[in-house]
């Protein structure tokens, strides 16, 4: 569970970056 929300997290500031 953890590791999907750090992925999307992850996924997100990608996307802002």
């Amino acid at each position: 569970m953890l590791m999907n929300y750090l992925l999307l997290i992850i996924c997100v500031l990608v996307g802002v970056a």
